[in-house]
């Protein structure tokens, strides 16, 4: 290949010079002109670069080497550079190439490139040197290690405090406590973070290293000829990379048991040092109570020794200061040991999500599997953590409070003497009495200053600081309990547990139900049971008394169900009270079913705290209470005569079905209670709970029997009313699809998959609970709705049987209605979609649909306590996933269906109550509508982590377009705003808009609807309502002038006319008396004398009616009277001409047609 231009390297005595200054910037000029072949140019870029980087010694040293070529003595061989002297070199012809008078900007990004790999080539052999010399330091330290863990007490010693040390002495014995302790703690956290480090980088340097070896593989390849080309030396730094992670695995796997060594002497001295600080932190706490009870000792005495009334109760109020002091001191402990348990449990629980996170992403076995779940266990339930953290914060404004109450009136007694003074004076004291009590007073308010209410405020305010940072604790607490269940929920759920059908299965599942039937836990439960009894009457009259109640009045209370059941058949004596006292009876009969199981599974729990057994035998009580009432009260509905029967007119062969299956489900309540005994989450008897739960899909198939059996199921009514449905065709389908579902359940949990189908099988029982629960919600609300029509059907028949005319407020009935049942049904679809959420939402990561797959990363704060014990915001990167797409279009989806239906169903059940006009009522409507919309699309963003700091120039350059492309859109959108909120016009007004009158229909975003008198819709953009003029019929004054215009003949009485006009108007329906009726005489027209009727009617609604009324009645007067209106009339004259005097006179021919002339 021929290449033009020439690269100058000069030569002189001393040997060649590598080109310097802009000699190197006229290298890459006459390099440009080399042809287009980019291999070319980086072969020959290589070359200028080696000469360009090779020292004038070298050189030198090869040009008198070549000189004296034949000598013996020539045998001087040039010596590579090192690679500091590469960076040296490199990083001075940047320089130089930067500095020149015409940057090439080609080359200076050639060199930056070749800069960067050669100090990333000397960062990975300086991380190679790091690893070997830690390698090579690990025999030492862990033989000291070994030692110094030797030579530490395997249980700490409790120290010894003086008795005789000083309050000050004490603090500052507690605060060196503290910064040693926090000192031991950021030590093992140090070596912690270690720990959890390596192992999230095992895992990348697996990766890294892959893709290393294979673009080594890529680069080897190519067949390389110079040593000193480009691409030589990217292989250099991969393979220094390449040697440094391969350097780091070694070192970890090396050196990770002296890590572990160091967090074992951490751990001793962090016990060491935590009883030292326990026990300073005693010892200043009983000096602290001790005095606060001596001052409320004093404070006491000192009441008591007053005489006078006003020095006595100031006293009394310094000894209630003195007594919440001495309770915020004895609080001071609790709390402290509060907030450090759950600093370290916070600690601990972020540790483990992200340690197991990256540990056991995708790698889960079953062995592993249990480890997470006995992992998980170790964490409290977040439903406790949010318990604790509701009653703090209650508790945190009532002390917030007081606080501001102390300081206010320590600041109002600053100046005790005239404070003392203005009190003296309040009391009307006078003589010897006033100066006791002002003495007494100042000496009171004094200490009240000194030693109560500036101590008491210093106390409130360390409670209200550990408060709130025990609030921001257990707030990042339930945070990441949630983030570690959600992942051991989705790396667990699927795992099959491999012990099942292993060789000694039988055996093992025996000891597990022999571990189950311990006779001395049962009896230790019935004990505790028993206990509870002894010591708590008030609990059991509570958990047995509502049972016996209902035994006892069982008879009235079926006659009285039995009697709303004959009341809502007549007419006459239906009414929705009936039903709802039958829906409460309902109810309490399930609550006094569940009562005394709720009462057991609380008694067990508490009294057996910290026993496994017990907490897992009152939790699984707990459940079947709720169980228990579910059962009971659909029970209590499907009694013969009863809700469903007589109210919900359910079919009969549907209530006989529903009380057979609810049959079998009571007989699967105790293989439930046993199942849930023996779950992972409390014994962890997989082999023992599968054998009990194999019990329930046979019970749950009974009962699918019972329920969709073609001819008594409760599909039969649907089947009789539906014969063209698809589903009448195939009946036996829901029953055969229910068994099927059942025993495939069933299956998979004998086959190893238990956990799994036990947790989707108890989500899919509650869903259906829930959905039952709703259906009767459901037949409720339409049993009302049914109860309102009938009563306001009666009303319309009796005012049409008394001459009404009704048929306006048919139309609107029926409307209300439709409204109504659109409610209804609104309502039924986000109860049943919350709930299902509230459900399903734990199971939703585990599912994983589409976690795997992330668009993007967002960043989070997440609150980790810092080196001071501070929690402080830390920022982390959240992946985005396709879940989380999911998650925001089922947002945005919600929102649409919530902003259509909500603002109504608001509307039927508030506005309608408040008796709020059409017009205010659309407003609310439509600003609730387009704040839910607004609402919903900034939360479905937000999920995708999209926030405004990450929009704000966005938003501000969609400002600026639409100020010009969009401005009247815009314009037209925030008028549509001030309609709605300034109400100029609103929805129902009559309105002349130009030359167009009607009626205001709809406010949009960009337009308003008038429906004018011709029943057509006119689109008027909101802008023109604001900066035009509209006339308002309906605002203001709701009264209007109806001028009504009449012509008589001119052979009539004006006088008479106008007294007959003026009893017309008097007498005319929906005529105001106040402005009264009056007839004006305005002149005289072509054929009549015209007069003009004025009345004023209340509303615009009522002008066309009045005027036919009036219009009729107006004529029928006049008949009565023989007043005539004239009306125009024209005289024709025809004249018949012959046509030869036409043709006589000179004039044209006759017309075809006769000639009209006016007369």
């Amino acid at each position: 290949m021929a290449c033009s231009g020439r690269i100058a390297i000069s030569c002189d005595s001393s040997g060649c010079q590598a080109p310097r200054s802009g000699s190197i910037a006229m290298i890459g000029r006459q390099m440009n002109d080399v042809g287009t072949n980019s291999r070319t140019r980086l072969l020959l870029w290589g070359l200028v670069l080696a000469v360009a980087f090779t020292p004038a010694a070298a050189l030198a040293q090869d040009s008198t080497s070549s000189e004296t070529k034949g000598s013996p003595a020539a045998t001087a061989v040039s010596v590579p550079p090192t690679l500091d002297e590469e960076i040296a070199n490199a990083s001075s012809a940047l320089t130089l190439a930067q500095g020149d008078s015409v940057p090439d900007a080609e080359q200076i990004k050639l060199l930056q490139t070749r800069l960067l790999d050669l100090t990333e080539t000397r960062l990975a052999r300086n991380q190679v040197e790091q690893f070997d010399a830690q390698m090579a330091a690990a025999d030492d330290r862990r033989e000291k290690l070994r030692s110094r863990l030797a030579a530490m007490p395997e249980s700490p010693v409790l120290p010894e405090i003086s008795k005789d040390l000083e309050f000050e002495e004490l603090r500052k014995g507690l605060d060196d406590a503290k910064v040693q302790a926090k000192k031991v703690g950021a030590k093992l956290a140090g070596v912690e973070e270690q720990l959890a480090r390596r192992q999230a980088r095992r895992v990348e340097i697996r990766d890294e290293t892959a893709k290393i070896r294979a673009k080594l593989s890529r680069l080897q390849s190519d067949d390389i000829e110079d040593a000193k080309s480009p691409q030589s030396e990217i292989i250099r730094k991969y393979t220094a990379q390449l040697a440094a992670s391969e350097r780091e695995r070694k070192c970890y796997d090396q050196t990770d048991d002296v890590l572990r060594l160091e967090q074992r002497v951490w751990i001793r001295h962090q016990k060491a040092d935590e009883l030292v600080l326990t026990a300073w932190q005693t010892e200043v706490a009983d000096r602290e109570l001790k005095t606060a009870e001596t001052r409320q000792k004093q404070a006491g005495t000192v009441a008591e020794s007053q005489d006078l009334e006003i020095a006595r109760a100031a006293a009394e109020r310094n000894e209630a200061f003195a007594a919440r002091l001495a309770e915020l001191v004895s609080q001071r402990e609790s709390l402290l040991s509060e907030l450090a348990r759950q600093k370290l449990l916070l600690g601990r629980v972020n540790r483990r999500v992200d340690v197991d996170g990256m540990k056991f992403k995708g790698l889960v076995t079953p062995e592993v599997a249990r480890i997470l779940r006995e992992r998980e266990a170790e964490f409290p339930d977040d439903s406790v953590i949010a318990a604790r953290l509701s009653v703090l914060n209650q508790l945190r404004p009532a002390l917030d409070l007081e606080r501001t109450l102390l300081q206010d009136g320590l600041d109002a007694l600053a100046d005790p003497r005239s404070s003392a003074a203005k009190a003296v004076e309040k009391a009307g004291l006078v003589g010897d009495d006033a100066d006791k009590a002002n003495r007494a007073l100042v000496s009171i308010y004094e200490d009240r200053l000194d030693l109560y209410g500036q101590a008491l405020l210093t106390a409130l305010n360390e409670h209200a600081e550990m408060m709130v940072a025990l609030i921001a604790v257990n707030e990042a607490l339930v945070e990441g309990v949630v983030r570690y269940r959600e992942l051991v929920l989705s790396e667990t759920l699927w795992i099959r547990d491999a012990r099942v059908f292993q060789e000694g299965h039988l055996s093992q599942t025996a000891d597990e139900l022999k571990r189950l039937f311990t006779p001395s836990d049962w009896t230790g439960a019935l004990y505790t049971v028993y206990t509870t009894v002894i010591l708590r009457p008030v609990q059991l009259l509570l958990a047995v008394g509502p049972l016996l109640l209902l035994l006892l009045f069982r008879h009235r209370i079926a006659s009285r169900i039995a009697l709303a059941g004959v009341r809502v058949a007549r007419p006459s004596t239906d009414q929705f009270k009936e039903t709802l006292v039958c829906g409460v009876l309902a109810l309490l009969t399930g609550l006094a079913m569940a009562a005394p199981f709720w009462s057991i599974g609380h008694a067990i729990r508490d009294e057996g705290l910290g026993n496994t057994f017990n907490d897992s035998l009152g939790g699984a009580f707990e459940m079947l209470g709720w169980f228990v009432l579910w059962i009971g009260t659909v029970w209590s509905i499907t009694r013969p005569g009863g809700l469903g029967e007589r109210h919900f007119q359910w079919h009969s062969s549907t209530i006989r079905s529903v009380r057979a299956a609810l049959v079998v489900l009571w007989i699967a309540l105790p293989f439930g209670v046993l199942d849930r005994i023996c779950d992972s989450a409390h014994l962890d008897l997989p082999n023992a709970g599968r054998v009990f739960y194999v019990f329930l899909p046979i019970c749950l198939s009974l009962s699918a029997i019972l329920l969709l059996n073609t001819r008594r199921g409760i599909l039969v009514d649907f089947y009789d009313r539906n014969p063209d449905h698809w589903l009448s065709a195939v009946r036996w389908a829901p029953a055969v699809l229910a068994i099927t579902i059942c025993c495939l359940i069933a299956g998979f949990a004998i086959a190893g998959w238990y956990a799994t189908v036990a947790t989707l099988q108890r989500d899919f029982v509650e869903s259906v609970m829930l959905l039952i629960g709703i259906l009767l919600l459901r037949e409720l609300l339409l049993r009302l709705l049914y109860c309102r029509q009938r009563s306001q059907s009666a009303d319309l028949r009796r005012q049409e049987a008394d001459g009404e005319d009704v048929s306006n407020l048919e139309d609107s009935l029926a409307t209300i209605s439709g409204q109504i049942l659109g409610g209804i049904r609104f309502a039924v679809v986000v109860f049943t979609l919350l709930g299902l959420w509230t459900i399903w939402s734990p199971l939703l990561p585990a599912l994983q649909l589409g976690d795997g797959v992330v668009l993007w990363e967002r960043t989070a704060s997440t609150m980790i306590p810092s080196e001071d014990g501070v929690m402080i915001a830390t920022p982390t990167q959240v992946p985005v996933s396709v879940r989380d797409l999911l998650r925001a279009v089922a947002l945005v989806v919600a929102t649409i269906y919530t902003a259509r239906h909500l603002p109504y169903l608001l509307g039927l059940i508030i506005l309608d109550r408040l008796r709020i006009g059409q017009g205010d009522r659309y407003a609310i409507v439509q600003i609730l509508r387009w704040a839910i919309g607004i609402g919903g699309l900034a939360a479905a963003v937000s999920n995708l982590g999209v926030t405004w700091d990450s929009v704000q120039w966005l938003a501000a350059g969609f400002t600026v377009g639409l100020g010009f492309g969009l401005q009247e859109i815009f314009a037209n959108f925030i008028s549509g705003l001030i309609i709605l909120f300034e109400q100029p016009v609103r929805v129902g007004d009559v309105v002349t808009v130009g030359t167009t009158t009607g009626r205001i229909s709809k406010v949009r975003m960009r337009s308003t609807a008038i429906t004018d008198w011709d029943n057509k819709e006119l689109l008027v953009p909101n802008k023109f309502l604001i900066t035009s003029e509209v006339v308002n019929w309906s605002q203001g004054e709701s009264n209007i002038r109806l001028i009504l215009p009449v012509g008589v003949s001119y052979g009539e009485d004006p006088a008479k006319v106008a007294e007959l006009l003026l009893s017309a108007g008097v007498e005319a329906a929906n005529v105001l008396d106040d402005p009264p009726p009056t007839v004006d005489f305005v002149g005289f027209g072509e054929s009549s004398m015209n007069f003009e009727l004025r009345v004023f009617i209340p509303s615009v609604d009522l002008r066309i009616e009045t005027r036919r009324s009036i219009n009729i009645e107006v004529k029928r007067i006049f008949d009565e009277a023989g007043i005539k209106i004239p009306f125009p009339q024209r005289d024709i004259r025809v004249e018949m001409v012959r046509p030869d005097q036409l043709l006589d006179d000179g004039g044209a021919e006759p017309p075809d047609s006769p000639v009209r002339t006016d007369a």
